[in-house]
């Protein structure tokens, strides 16, 4: 570890141990829909929250950058009803608690990126750790705690709507695939999505005997898997494309697809997406989740 990143260590701690103090805490999300779910869902869990949701990216303008940034474009409310506010007494400090700025748990062991990261001769590298047996090892009063936080988070009606609509259309005890190939911005494309294999997604789906639903971040891939496998891919209808995260009405679709996938009886998820994590967890740890390890550099 380099001084730069003993110090912002330092400072983490130094922010988490102020924050345990504190009943109020001003949860500032970023990045993409489930990373901004998840930094919330963790504030929730310990603390009352005032939710600072910031539509802008994380370059912090809109213009031809956000292209290669990615983010969310569209308010909190038009994809939940709950309303975390700062009461009214401290309006005059616009934020007078301690702040949880992430794209990630607050607690640090809860992230499954974290028990991933293995290290090995002084260097991180990815290791291959599967939710279902990592969840094993977890503090079952904290993921409590988690259960109760997720189910806080109402979606607006016309989400429940769909989300109810769908699920009496799905096959009993379906399965999901959630994938995600990081090729929907620039950024992602660079550090990820240039390693995509759909031929290693291919040796997964050949492992689905049955109808499966899928989820995913690029209208190209869809096609080429629904011209693959035809039938057997269930897709639930956009109003403007797969993984729009421009517009309010792409952003619920996405939420839709997340929800849904929650409510799977298996679920293939992709390797270090934070979409599929997520899906897991709202879906209680129920589904069994198998991880697709898609992106080889």
């Amino acid at each position: 570890m380099n001084s730069f990143q003993q110090m912002m260590s330092i400072q983490e701690q130094a922010a988490r141990e102020n924050a345990a103090k504190a009943k109020h805490i001003t949860c500032r999300p970023y990045g993409g829909l489930a990373s901004r779910i998840k930094c919330i869902v963790s504030c929730l869990a310990d603390f009352e929250i005032h939710l600072d949701w910031n539509v802008e990216d994380n370059f912090g303008k809109f213009n031809d950058i956000q292209m290669k940034g990615g983010g969310v474009w569209c308010e909190f409310s038009d994809l939940f009803e709950n309303d975390f506010t700062l009461p009214k007494h401290f309006e005059h400090n616009k934020f007078p608690y301690p702040t949880h700025q992430a794209c990630k748990f607050v607690r640090d062991e809860m992230n499954y990126n974290t028990a991933i990261n293995i290290e090995e001769n002084g260097e991180l590298r990815l290791g291959m750790v599967d939710l279902s047996e990592w969840e094993m090892g977890l503090d079952e009063q904290l993921k409590q705690k988690y259960f109760k936080a997720i189910k806080k988070l109402r979606p607006v009606k016309y989400v429940r709507d769909k989300i109810d609509e769908q699920l009496k259309k799905m096959p009993e005890d379906f399965t999901s695939v959630s994938l995600k190939t990081f090729t929907s911005f620039e950024s992602e494309n660079e550090s990820h999505g240039q390693f995509f294999s759909i031929d290693t997604l291919y040796d997964f789906l050949d492992e689905i005997d049955s109808q499966f639903l899928l989820t995913c971040d690029s209208i190209y891939y869809v096609n080429k898997i629904k011209e693959k496998y035809k039938d057997k891919v269930i897709t639930t209808e956009k109003r403007t494309s797969f993984g729009d995260f421009k517009t309010a009405k792409g952003a619920q679709d996405c939420l839709i697809d997340f929800y849904l996938g929650s409510y799977s009886k298996k679920l293939y998820g992709t390797y270090l997406s934070t979409f599929s994590e997520l899906q897991w967890w709202f879906g209680m740890m129920k589904p069994d989740f198998r991880a697709m390890q898609l992106h080889r550099k």
